[in-house]
Formats: C-alpha cells, structure tokens, sequence
C-alpha cells in the first residue's frame, strides 16, 4: 500500500511500480483471521503470527497502544465511523481494502518509521470523540455519525452527553482516569461539547 498525504485519493492498495520510489510506500504480508458474527456490523479480525504482540514487547509498547484490544482483536476504526466507511452490503474485498490493510499499513509503517503515518486516535470514548470532531465536517450525513458516536460511548458517557449540564474543563474525563478534562484528553472535551452542539441543533 501507498498513502500519500498530498493526493486527493489518500492512499492506494497495490500501487504501481513508479509510485513504489515513495517513502510512503510499504510492502508487507501478515497472517490474520476474520471472524464474523450475525451480531456484529464488522468481523472481528486477529493477527495470529503475535507479531504485533513480538513488536509491543521488543518496542515496550502496550498492546492497547497498536490498537489491539484486550481480547486479541483489532480495533480497526473508531466503532462509530464503521456505518460511514463501509456500505450496509460491504464485500470482503471492500473490508479488506477499506479497513483491514490500511490498519496493517500503519502497523508497518509504525515499526518502520517509530511514527504513525496519520493521525493516532486515543483510545476509547476519547478517541470516538476525537474522530466524531475530525469527520463531522467530512461527510454529509451528519446526522448517522452523531448517533453512531453516541451509541459507541460507554452508557455514564451517553448520559453527560444527552444532559443539560455544560461539558467543562472541569467535568471528568470520559477515559475513566478521575481525572478531570483540563488535565487529561483536552482533545475530547473540545469533541464532546461539539457532539453536544449537534444533539442540540437536531432536537
């Protein structure tokens, strides 16, 4: 894969050989499985060669750090842009391209480089929020991304969201750290007052 931070179409799957000179350009192979459920919009997806797991302890990184999820899935996006990436009737081709090896290009490209190629969302409630802030000027239907960002927030996040109380610095971090926003994830408390502005313009 390719990306290309400058051209219109970010990146390309299998680019052709004059593209393959950039320094964005990564060649790479992993083992995976795709393990689909009725209940669930996306598969769940593993890498089973532990290379992520050998790399995370080489690199001291936590495994929650390369977007890996306690349970040895990946967090291939932000829930809450699953809807917005990927049609109702997806293909696999479409998975995979669209969501499983860009994932793994950043995964190569982090190892490679000791940086992500995009930006990093953080994890949980504020990274969803701080991808809600990022995409909601993006695309036109506004009103499925704030409601899929709502639903992918953890219940006592949703109710702080839908009160009439104003979001401050001073209100608790969604993360669960106790801490409050001022001193923790600046970005999200910034995303959860505009989440907060939409529900508001569309009640």
């Amino acid at each position: 894969m390719l990306y290309d931070p400058a051209a219109a179409e970010k990146y390309t799957i299998f680019p052709d050989q004059v593209k393959q000179v950039s320094p964005y350009y990564v060649k790479d192979k992993y083992h995976i499985k795709i393990e689909y459920k009725k209940d669930l919009f996306v598969p769940k997806v593993y890498e089973t060669g532990k290379r992520l797991e050998r790399f995370s302890v080489r690199s001291k990184i936590p495994m929650g750090d390369l977007h890996v999820n306690p349970r040895g899935d990946l967090c291939l996006c932000p829930k809450a842009v699953e809807k917005i990436k990927l049609t109702a009737n997806y293909t696999v081709v479409e998975l995979l391209t669209i969501l499983v090896i860009p994932f793994f290009y950043a995964q190569s490209y982090f190892e490679k480089n000791g940086h992500w190629a995009w930006k990093d969302y953080s994890h949980g409630d504020p990274g969803i929020l701080e991808c809600f802030a990022e995409t909601i000027n993006q695309i036109s239907n506004k009103k499925t991304l704030v409601l899929e960002t709502i639903n992918s927030l953890m219940k006592r996040n949703q109710d702080i969201i839908h009160s009439s109380e104003e979001i401050t610095r001073q209100t608790l971090c969604f993360c669960g750290s106790k801490d409050k926003f001022r001193h923790c994830h600046h970005e999200a408390w910034m995303a959860a007052k505009l989440l907060k502005q939409h529900i508001q313009l569309n009640s």
